[in-house]
Order: structure tokens, then C-alpha cells, then sequence
């Protein structure tokens, strides 16, 4: 598209040099320069008409890119551009959908595990790959009191040691236990 703006400017170049050397040789100078003039102003705005489309609907693209998905690509025409801004704000509203379907999904996957181990009649402490307490349920809690939350004060507790020391034992064999 630059391109061709700019092979259209050239050409418009070539025709206007060409004009105002006849302009000039005829002694018409003011006519070749007011064209020359003319031919500039007319160039500069073409170009500034052609890109400004470009810039908006980029910037469009990149707020949507950023994360902005409630953001939306107003163009009313139906050439290219408005093609483009529509898809633009499909894709929005698609990435939209998907991110709160998936937060959706994580949020009830967190309560049905929280769920299932509360339920579970056995002490559970659940850890992170670096042995700090994630989640206990109430049969830990009991058993640990005060401690349950904190992995170094797991230490302070009857059986806290050797707690903390199966915790780095499957740490170590690197899967759950």
C-alpha cells in the first residue's frame, strides 16, 4: 500500500517537473510553482488519508493484544478495513469467552479438589514442590493445631519433624505421594 503511494507520488513528481520546466521556459513561474506547491500539499494528504486508517485500526489491534478485550474496533464502512475491525472484535469477544470459561473451569476444579479433601477422613497436607504447606484438611487441622497453616512451625509440633521430613522425601522422588 506504501508502495504504491509512493510509485503514485513519483509519477505525479515526473508530471509536475515536467509542467513546471514548460511553465518556466514559458516564463510562467508563479503557475509552476503555485503547482508544484499544489502537488506537495495533495501528496501529503493522500498519504496522511491512507495511513491514518492503518494507525487506528493497529491500535485497535494492539489494545486487544494488551488484554483490553472489552475494547472494540469502531470502523463503519465495509471495505477492507471494516472487515478487519469486525474480525478484530470477534476475536475479542472470542478470547473473551474463552478466558472466563477457563477461570470459570479453574474455580470449580479448586473447589472439588477442596471438596474431595475435606471429605477424606485421613490427615492430608498438600505441598508445593518446594514443601510449603498449600492446603490440610480438617483432620490435619486437628492434629497440628495452630501449625497447620505454617510449614515452619510444623517443626514445633509432636511429629512435625518427621512430617517435614516425608514432605522432602516426595519432594525429592518428584511426584505426588
Amino acid at each position: 500500500l506504501i508502495l504504491g503511494c509512493v510509485l503514485i507520488a513519483a509519477i505525479a513528481v515526473a508530471i509536475v517537473a515536467a509542467t513546471h520546466r514548460a511553465l518556466a521556459q514559458a516564463g510562467d513561474l508563479r503557475l509552476a510553482i503555485a503547482l508544484l506547491t499544489s502537488l506537495i500539499l495533495v501528496e501529503v494528504a493522500t498519504m496522511m488519508l491512507i495511513l491514518h486508517p492503518i494507525r487506528v485500526v493497529a491500535n485497535d489491534a494492539r489494545r486487544i493484544a494488551d488484554g483490553n478485550l472489552e475494547h472494540r474496533v469502531e470502523w463503519g464502512g465495509r471495505d477492507s478495513f471494516g472487515v478487519i475491525a469486525a474480525e478484530l472484535n470477534r476475536i475479542a469477544v472470542r478470547l473473551r469467552e474463552l478466558r472466563d470459561s477457563e477461570a470459570g473451569r479453574r474455580q470449580m476444579e479448586f473447589q472439588l479438589s477442596d471438596a474431595v479433601l475435606q471429605s477424606i477422613f485421613e490427615p492430608i497436607i498438600v505441598t508445593d514442590a518446594k514443601g510449603h504447606v498449600l492446603k490440610v484438611n480438617q483432620a490435619a487441622a486437628e492434629i497440628l493445631g495452630e501449625a497447620a497453616k505454617d510449614r515452619m512451625a510444623l517443626t514445633n509440633t509432636p511429629g512435625g519433624d518427621k512430617i517435614l521430613n516425608a514432605i522432602r522425601d516426595a519432594i525429592a522422588m518428584q511426584k505426588p505421594v
